[in-house]
C-alpha cells in the first residue's frame, strides 16, 4: 500500500492520537479516582464513628477504674473499722476494762505539754503501758515523778532509751498498778 499522506500529516496524526490516548487513559485514571473515592468514603465514615465509641468506651473504663480505687480504699476503711471492732468484741468477752480511777490520774498529772498516744493494759500483770510524746527531757522526768506520787501505782518505770532525744521525745512508761485498785 502506498503512503500518499505527507510526513507533516502524519506527525500530526501520531500526535493526535497520543493525546486521545492520553485523554482517555486521564479519563480512566479519573473515572477510578472517583469510584475508589465512592466506595472507601463509607469505610472512613464508619472508621470516625468507631473511633467516637473506643473514646467513649476509654473514658467509661477510666471512670470504672477510678470507682474501683475509691472502692478499695472503702474497702481498706471497713477492714480497719472491723479490725477495731473486733478488738471492742474481743475486749467485752474477756472483760477487759480500765477504770475511770486508774487513767483520771494520768490525764491529770500529764499537763499540756505531755501528749498520750496510747494506753494498754495487762489485767494478769497488773501493769498498764503508756505510749506518748514529750516536748523535751525535762517534761517527761516532771511527768514521770508526778506519776511516781500516785498511789494507786506501786512502780513507775521510764526506760533509760526514752532520753536518747533531747526533743519531741516518744516514750513507754511502765506503770505497775497496786492490786487494791484493780
Amino acid at each position: 500500500m502506498i503512503n500518499l499522506l505527507p510526513i507533516k500529516i502524519k506527525k500530526l496524526i501520531k500526535q493526535q492520537y497520543f493525546i486521545r490516548i492520553l485523554v482517555v487513559s486521564s479519563g480512566l485514571v479519573l473515572v477510578v479516582s472517583i469510584l475508589a473515592i465512592a466506595f472507601l468514603l463509607p469505610s472512613y465514615f464508619l472508621t470516625l464513628i468507631k473511633e467516637q465509641e473506643i473514646i467513649l468506651d476509654r473514658d467509661r473504663v477510666i471512670q470504672i477504674q477510678e470507682n474501683l480505687q475509691n472502692n478499695k480504699e472503702i474497702i481498706e476503711d471497713i477492714k480497719y473499722v472491723n479490725s477495731q471492732l473486733e478488738l471492742i468484741i474481743n475486749s467485752e468477752k474477756n472483760k477487759i476494762s480500765i477504770s475511770g480511777d486508774l487513767i483520771k490520774p494520768i490525764l491529770f498529772r500529764k499537763g499540756n505539754v505531755i501528749k498520750i498516744n496510747g494506753l494498754s493494759y495487762n489485767k494478769k500483770d497488773s501493769k498498764m503501758i503508756l505510749e506518748g510524746v514529750a516536748p523535751n527531757r525535762e517534761n517527761l522526768l516532771l511527768f514521770v515523778q508526778r506519776l511516781e506520787e500516785e498511789k494507786i501505782f506501786s512502780k513507775v518505770n521510764l526506760p533509760v532509751s526514752n532520753f536518747i532525744e533531747s526533743e519531741d521525745i516518744e516514750f513507754n512508761i511502765e506503770l505497775i498498778i497496786l492490786k487494791s485498785n484493780i
